[in-house]
C-alpha cells in the first residue's frame, strides 16, 4: 500500500495530540520523542515547501502585468500581488487591511457592487479605469468567492490591464463611424465646394458625370447625352474650345490641369478647373478611359481678380502719398518702392525693384558712413529682429544724392508681420519742408510776442490816464470846483471803459486760439440781430446825428453762433460809427448766392489810407486810429471779427479809398426760407 502523506494541518494536530498525552502521562518515553521527532521534521518541511510554492507564486504574478489580491467578507485586502501596486506610486501596506473605499478616491462604488455579488457566490467580470497623471489605464477584473467548509470566508481577485485592447477597440469605433461620415461627406463635400468627378471614353468620346456635374455644367441630366461634342457645342466657351477638345486628351492624361471657360444657359460665364485621376490604358499604353474632377472656381476667379485690383489700388495710394516708402522682404530684396522716394532719391522702381537693401543704402551713403559691413551689420539687425530697439524710432539722417547734393532726411522703420513671413517698411520724409514750418513757427512766435508788446502799451496808456486823474483828485479834491472833477471823473470813466473793452476782447480772442470758446451754431434770424445792435448805438448815433439803414430782408437766416455774430457786426458797426462825420450815413446790407450771404457795412467817412489798409487784420500790426470825433479804439475788434468769421468757414474783407468811406464786407453760410 502506498504511503500517503498527511497534510500540513494533520501534521499539526497529531503533534498537538502528542504534546498533550506528554503532558498528561509526564514520563519520558523514547517512542513518544521519536513520533515527536519525526512530526516536526515533516512539519518543518511542508512548511518549506508551502513557502517555496507561494514564493514561486507571488514571483509569478509580480512577473506580469496582472494584479492578484484576496478580500475578506468586509471587503478588507488581506493579501495583494503585482507590480500595478508600485506603478501606483503606493506600497503593499497602502492596500492590506482597507477597503477599496478607503483606497480610491473614484470608481469605488463599483468595486463595491462587484464585491458584494462575489461574496453572494456570484462569479463576476468587469471592467474600469484608473487615472494616473495625464494617462488613462483600463482594468477588467475578475472576482471568485472563496469558499471553505460550503461557507464564503472571502474573495480572490484577478485584475489585468486592457489599455491596448481597449484603445484599439475605441479606435476602431471611431473610425467605423469616420468612414460613416466620410462617405456622406464626400457626396456634400463636393456640392460645397462645386467639385463634380467624371469618366471620359476616349474612343466613344462619350463623358460619364457625377449629379455635381449637371449643376456645374448647368445642363438637364435628362437631356443629357453623354457625348462629348454636344457639351463643347453646348456649354464651352467658343476662345476655350481648343483646350477640352479630344485632340488633346493625351495632354490631359499626363495629369496637366486645365482651365476653361463655361456658357450656362442664362449667358453667365463661369470657369472650370478640370484634372485627370486615374488613367486605364490599352495594350499598347494608350490611354482609353480618363477619370478626374472638374471645379467651378468662378468665386476665386473672382477674388482673384479683386485682389488684382486691390493691389493696384494699393499700389496707386503708397504712389500717392508724399513720403518715401520702402518695403523689403527677410532675405534684404526691395518689394516696393513708390513715387515719393522715386522723387527722394531719383530713382525709378522698374531700376530697384528686386535690388539688395543694403546695396542701395550703400549707394546713398554720406562719405563718413560709406561702409559696407556695417550696413550689413544694421539690416541683419533689423530682418533678424535682433536690434528691435531701431523699429518705430524717428532718426535724422544725411543722404548723399546722385547729383552729389547731401540732403538731410527723416526715416523711420517697422516689421509688418504676415502670416509664414515679415516684411520690413522704411518711411522717408523730406525734411525742407518741414524746417521751413519750423521757421514759420518761430516766426508767429515772434509776432505773438510783438503782438503781447502792443498790447502791454495799450493797456498802459488808459491806466495811465486812471492814475494821472485819479491821483489829481486824490490831491485836490477840496481845491477844485464841481465842474472840474466832474471832467476829471467823465475822464477816468472813460479810460476805464477802454480798459475794459480791451481786457474783454482780449479774454474773447485768447478763448478762441486755446479752443475754450464754446462754438454753438444755429439758425438765427439775421435782420433781428442788427436791429439789436443798432438800437445799442443809439445815443451814439444821436450824438453825431449819423443816420443808419439797415436793409437786411426779414427772410434771410444764418447759421451762425450767436454770441459771435453781436461781436462780429457790434465791432463793425461801432467802427463805422467810429469813422463817419456828423451827419454822415451808414448801410448794412446783403447780397445772396448759392451757399452764402454777403453782409456789408458801409460808411461815408474819411477812408482808409492804402499802407493802414494792408496791415488792418495783421496781428502784429494793430494800432488805435482816432475817429472823427476824436474817438479812440483798442484796434482789437478788427481780429476778433476776423476769427469769428473764419470760426463760421467764412471770409472778411474791407474796400476803401481815402476821402470815399469804407464798405467792410463778410459772408456766413444761410438757409433761404
Amino acid at each position: 500500500m502506498k504511503n500517503i502523506k498527511p497534510t500540513y494541518e494533520e501534521l499539526e494536530n497529531q503533534l498537538a495530540e502528542l504534546k498533550k498525552q506528554n503532558e498528561i502521562f509526564r514520563f519520558d518515553n523514547a517512542f513518544h520523542k521519536e513520533e515527536i521527532k519525526k512530526c516536526t521534521n515533516e512539519l518543518i518541511y511542508v512548511k518549506k515547501k508551502n513557502n517555496e510554492t507561494k514564493e514561486r507564486l507571488e514571483n509569478y504574478i509580480n512577473s506580469t502585468s496582472d494584479i492578484v489580491f484576496i478580500l475578506d467578507t468586509e471587503q478588507k485586502h488581506t493579501e495583494i500581488f503585482g507590480d500595478w501596486v508600485e506603478r501606483t506610486g503606493m506600497s503593499k501596506s497602502d492596500f492590506i487591511g482597507k477597503t477599496g473605499r478607503e483606497i480610491l478616491a473614484d470608481n469605488f462604488e463599483i468595486h463595491e457592487q462587484a464585491n458584494a455579488r462575489a461574496l453572494k457566490g456570484e462569479y463576476v467580470v468587469y471592467e474600469w479605469n484608473v487615472i494616473i497623471g495625464n494617462t488613462v489605464t483600463y482594468y477588467q477584473t475578475s472576482l471568485s468567492p472563496l469558499i471553505t467548509d460550503n461557507i464564503i470566508t472571502g474573495i480572490i481577485g484577478i485584475g489585468r490591464d486592457i489599455s491596448e485592447l481597449k484603445y484599439k477597440e475605441l479606435a476602431l469605433k471611431e473610425n467605423e463611424v469616420k468612414l460613416h461620415v466620410s462617405e456622406n461627406d464626400f457626396k456634400r463635400a463636393q456640392t460645397i465646394a462645386h467639385i463634380g468627378h467624371w469618366k471620359w471614353d476616349l474612343k466613344t468620346s462619350e463623358v460619364t458625370w457625377s449629379d455635381e456635374m449637371f449643376l456645374i455644367f448647368g445642363i438637364d441630366k435628362n437631356l443629357y447625352t453623354g457625348r462629348l461634342g454636344d457639351i463643347i457645342e453646348k456649354v464651352i466657351h467658343p476662345d476655350d474650345l481648343h483646350i477640352v477638345l479630344p485632340s488633346n486628351a493625351t495632354e490631359f492624361a499626363e495629369k496637366k490641369p486645365m482651365e476653361y471657360r463655361i456658357i450656362l444657359p442664362n449667358k453667365s460665364i463661369r470657369y472650370i478647373w478640370a484634372e485627370a485621376g486615374e488613367t486605364r490604358l490599352d495594350e499598347k499604353g494608350n490611354p482609353i478611359f480618363l477619370n478626374g474632377i472638374a471645379q467651378d472656381i468662378t468665386e476665386r476667379k473672382l477674388i482673384e481678380q479683386e485682389l488684382k485690383e486691390s493691389e493696384t489700388k494699393f499700389k496707386e495710394i503708397i504712389n500717392q502719398i508724399n513720403d518715401g516708402i520702402v518695403v523689403f522682404n527677410e532675405q534684404g530684396k526691395i518689394v516696393i518702392w513708390n513715387k515719393g522716394v522715386e522723387k527722394i532719391f531719383g530713382l525709378k522702381a522698374v531700376d530697384v525693384l528686386n535690388s539688395n537693401i543694403i546695396d542701395i543704402q550703400y549707394q546713398f551713403a554720406p562719405p563718413q558712413f560709406k561702409n559696407r559691413i556695417l550696413i550689413e551689420n544694421a539690416i541683419r539687425g533689423i530682418v533678424t529682429f535682433q536690434t528691435p530697439e531701431v523699429f518705430n524710432r524717428i532718426i535724422d539722417n544725411e543722404t548723399m544724392l546722385s547729383s552729389g547734393e547731401t540732403r538731410n532726411l527723416q526715416s523711420i522703420v517697422f516689421p509688418i508681420k504676415l502670416n509664414n513671413y515679415n516684411l520690413f517698411c522704411s518711411v522717408f520724409r523730406d525734411t525742407i519742408e518741414v524746417k521751413e514750418h519750423e521757421k514759420q513757427l518761430l516766426q508767429l512766435n515772434a509776432d505773438k510776442d510783438l503782438f503781447m508788446s502792443i498790447l502791454g502799451h495799450d493797456l498802459r496808456s488808459p491806466f495811465n490816464a486812471l492814475l494821472g486823474f485819479t491821483g489829481l483828485l486824490a490831491k485836490n479834491i477840496r481845491k477844485y470846483d464841481i465842474d472840474k472833477i466832474e471832467n476829471y471823473i467823465n475822464h477816468i470813466n472813460q479810460s476805464a471803459q477802454k480798459t475794459f473793452n480791451l481786457l474783454d476782447d482780449i479774454l474773447l480772442w485768447s478763448r478762441t486760439q486755446s479752443g475754450n470758446l464754446i462754438y454753438e451754431p444755429r439758425f438765427i434770424n439775421i435782420l433781428n440781430i442788427c436791429n439789436e445792435i443798432v438800437e445799442y448805438f443809439q445815443l451814439f448815433l444821436q450824438e453825431k446825428t449819423i443816420t443808419i439803414n439797415c436793409n437786411i430782408g426779414n427772410e434771410i437766416v444764418v447759421f451762425a453762433d450767436k454770441n459771435m455774430l453781436n461781436t462780429i457786426l457790434r465791432n463793425l458797426i461801432s467802427n463805422a460809427i467810429k469813422f463817419t462825420n456828423k451827419d454822415g450815413h451808414i448801410d448794412i446790407y446783403s447780397e445772396l448766392n448759392n451757399t452764402d450771404i454777403v453782409i456789408t457795412i458801409s460808411d461815408n467817412g474819411n477812408g482808409i489810407k492804402p499802407e493802414i489798409l494792408a496791415r488792418l487784420f495783421d496781428i502784429t500790426k494793430i494800432q488805435s486810429t482816432q475817429g472823427t470825433n476824436g474817438e479812440n479804439g483798442t484796434g482789437f475788434g478788427l481780429l476778433l471779427c476776423k476769427e469769428f468769421v473764419e470760426k463760421h468757414n467764412g471770409k472778411i474783407w474791407v474796400e476803401s479809398e481815402l476821402g470815399n468811406g469804407s464798405n467792410f464786407k463778410f459772408t456766413l453760410p444761410i438757409i433761404n426760407s
